[in-house]
């Protein structure tokens, strides 16, 4: 079964926005001086660890491009991978690591609801 193009590009915009959603959290870790566990380590160089929470995002988004046959179950994986990042800063950054936990059940439920896209037509009736 293919996915519907409008549910593809929904699903491409959705994971867009979970990167830009992940990066404000890195723009306001900087700002309030509090390093989630994937920034503690950088320096001005910004090694890879740092990129750590982007990565689900960007494979989704090219993975969706590419639209292989497991995308949901790779999605939601991918979803999980944003929650376990959330996990690791809750004992450091409390609000912060809750914001990419509430991202990565965000990501899981646009990847679940991108389902409903599945196999079906553009058209009605």
């Amino acid at each position: 079964m293919d996915w519907n193009p409008r549910w593809r590009l929904t699903l491409l915009i959705g994971w867009a926005l979970i990167g830009a959603a992940l990066g404000a959290l890195w723009a306001a870790s900087e700002q309030i001086g509090q390093g989630t566990w994937w920034l503690l380590s950088t320096t001005p160089g910004y090694p890879l660890v740092a990129v750590v929470p982007f990565t689900p995002v960007v494979a989704m988004i090219l993975l969706t491009l590419i639209e292989p046959p497991r995308l949901l179950s790779i999605g939601l994986v991918a979803s999980l991978g944003i929650i376990a990042v959330g996990i690791g800063d809750l004992p450091g950054v409390r609000g912060i690591g809750v914001l990419e936990i509430a991202l990565g059940v965000a990501a899981a439920g646009l990847t679940v609801a991108a389902l409903g896209g599945r196999g079906r037509t553009g058209t009605s009736g």
